[in-house]
Formats: C-alpha cells, structure tokens, sequence
C-alpha cells in the first residue's frame, strides 16, 4: 500500500511540475509566509556612466512593460477570444509585469537625483531588495507548454493576432535586456538579475504562445501583424522582425543589429560570412514554409 501511495504522490508532483510552468525569480523571489516581511537596500559603488546605462535602460523598458498591459487587456475583453492557455498568460502578464513596473518605478526613484561628489563615483542605494515578500506578492505562473495529457484548447483567429504581436513585444524585450546585460558601464546587479527573469521567461512565453499558434486549424499565414498592433515600442519598432510571424521575407537587417550591438544579427545569417551592411538582400524564413498549409489541415511548430 505504502508503494502504490509513494507513486501516486511522485505522479501528482509530475503532473503538478508539468502543467504549469512556475519558475523563481532570481532577483524578488515570490512572498513564501515565513521570510520577514521588510525590504533591504541594494547598495553598489556607482558612477555616473552606470547611472545613465540604468535610467537609459528604464526609459525604454518601462514603457514597453506598460505597453503589454493594455494589450493583453484588450485581448481579454475581445468576444472572439477562445484559447484558455494564452487567456491565462495575457492574465499573468498583466499580473506580473505591473509588479515589475514597481521595480523598475523604485530603481529609478533610488538613482535619479543621486548627487555624485567630485571623484564621480560612491557606493549609493540603487534598488530596494524584498519588494515581493514585503507586499505579498506571488507570481502567476505560465500555462504548460505542453500539458501532460495533452490540450482540447480551441485556437481563434482572434487568439493568433494577439499570440503574434505579444510574441513581437516580447522579443523586443530580449532585445532589452541581453543590451543590458553586454553593457559594459552596466553594474546594477538588481536590474542584472530582473534581466535574466526576463531572458528565461519570455523566451519560455515565447514558446508556448508559438505553440497554441500551432494549434490554430486555419492558416496562421493569413493573419498578419503590423506596428500598430503593438505597443510601448515606438522607438524600437524600427529594429523589429515581423517575418517570422508574418511568413514572409525581410531584407537583412545588419545596420539595426550594430545599433542595437547585438552579437547576432537574427535577420542576417550571411554576417559573419563577410555580409555587407549596405547589401540588401532577402534573407529565408523558415517559419513561412513551415506555417503555410492548406486551410483546412493541423500544424505543429
């Protein structure tokens, strides 16, 4: 008996660990009950180029967090919405980003007037650490990608648009923070760690949305997304590749990639082959062949 109970408990903790995706942050782990509820400094010996990488990286970040909001507001309020796995990221990334606009909101308010001395450097308070367990606050966690008993969830057109431009959103995020993070006057270990919880959670939220695209029964091909679906990213649309959601070809993109110092160039595979930058060619996109299909026939990415 005590066999059969030990197995059943490993299966429920299987089940359990495979239908939702729930990661710890490294930078503000999730309020647990126990652990005291107050806040600690994060103090760093900073300079003014660490400053500004900081209020620069904020002032793109933070309105492009804000952005998410409202659409995946709208998304839930549309009629024609159907999927329950992307209904519920659109609810956690309204949940959990609103936090993190809180963080980004309280490293900013730390660093914006510091008043360096004339040496130009000092170890200041940059963040508040324990933000999370202080106001008790749990993450929601992401829809399993692929849910251990698999899905009967029904995929609109409506749930594909919005898949598509969140997926967009999101990889102008990445952009973001691997920026960040290659930033050589950047030594905010607080904004460091919030980075690197966003490089793993996107790029999984990135997955699971292509992966609820797959189950779509049309033709995912024909639902096109253009800038202005898309929103907080005004002043980086420009670097963005819509050819991989659109199925269609992009002229290589070498010159945004260098302005974005970005060690590889996602729409220019030639790169490092000697591409030149004032070269314009098309470049092959391998999600078109893949997602154009008869309207009628099931998909898989």
């Amino acid at each position: 008996m005590r066999k059969y109970t030990l197995i059943l408990a490993l299966l429920s903790l299987a089940i359990f660990n495979i239908q939702s995706a729930v990661a710890q942050s490294l930078v503000e782990p999730d309020y647990d009950g126990d652990s005291p509820k107050i806040v600690t400094p994060w103090l760093v010996k900073y300079n003014r180029a660490a400053q500004k990488a900081d209020m620069d990286y904020i002032a793109a970040m933070r309105p492009h967090h804000a952005g998410a909001l409202p659409m995946s507001e709208k998304y839930l309020t549309d009629p024609n919405r159907s999927s329950e796995r992307l209904q519920a990221l659109a609810k956690g990334i309204i949940h959990n980003q609103t936090f993190e606009i809180l963080m980004l909101d309280t490293v900013e308010y730390h660093i914006k007037d510091i008043d360096f001395d004339q040496s130009g450097e000092g170890w200041y308070q940059v963040a508040t650490k324990d933000i999370a367990m202080h106001r008790r606050f749990i993450r929601l966690p992401m829809p399993a990608i692929h849910p251990l008993f698999g899905t009967d969830d029904q995929v609109s057109a409506e749930d594909v648009r919005f898949a598509k431009a969140m997926i967009v959103h999101h990889e102008g995020a990445l952009m973001m923070a691997q920026h960040y993070l290659d930033n050589p006057d950047a030594n905010n270990g607080y904004l460091a760690r919030m980075n690197l919880d966003v490089l793993r959670d996107q790029k999984q939220e990135i997955a699971l949305m292509w992966n609820i695209i797959g189950d779509y029964k049309g033709n995912a091909c024909d639902i096109k997304i253009t800038p202005d679906m898309i929103e907080g990213m005004d002043d980086m649309m420009g670097m963005m590749d819509f050819s991989k959601v659109n199925c269609t070809k992009n002229p290589c993109c070498c010159d945004d990639c260098k302005k974005m110092m970005m060690k590889d160039c996602p729409c220019c595979a030639k790169m490092k082959k000697g591409h030149k930058a004032d070269k314009m060619e098309q470049c092959a996109v391998d999600m078109g062949a893949k997602m154009n299909k008869p309207s009628n026939s099931h998909h898989a990415h």
